[in-house]
């Protein structure tokens, strides 16, 4: 019998950088990819992720946009959000800075972003 890999939704709108951090997750998780932050809501309100890794520099939609919606929906609040960004964590300000189990600057270690991930799937930070 196998065990279930708890599932991450990546959303970021490099196809580079999604080879690159689904290389680095594929192993531990089921990995759900999103080239467009407006897909990447849809499918976290469809499967319910364990995890959204997010980018923050998107066309479109920003990644604190992004944030911003996935928190004000009832049925995707709670998923833990870790955020991949070049300037770290400066670049989600005070507003944001409780709405993120974590924010790791690129380029990210793949050891790190990986126990990263684990530690968010397992985290019960928004439970009441």
């Amino acid at each position: 019998m196998s065990e279930l890999k708890p599932t991450v939704l990546l959303v970021d709108d490099s196809s580079t950088q999604l080879a690159l951090i689904k290389a680095y997750l594929s192993e531990q998780f089921e990995v759900v990819e999103a080239m467009q932050p407006e897909l990447g809501l849809v499918l976290a309100r469809k499967s319910h992720p364990d995890v959204v890794v997010l980018d923050l520099m998107m066309p479109g939609m920003t990644g604190l946009e992004f944030l911003r919606m996935l928190r004000a929906d009832p049925t995707t609040f709670a998923i833990p959000v870790v955020i991949l960004s070049l300037v770290g964590s400066t670049a989600i300000g005070d507003e944001f800075e409780d709405d993120v189990f974590a924010v790791l600057e690129k380029p990210v270690d793949g050891a790190l972003l990986r126990q990263t991930v684990l530690d968010a799937s397992h985290s019960n930070q928004w439970d009441t």
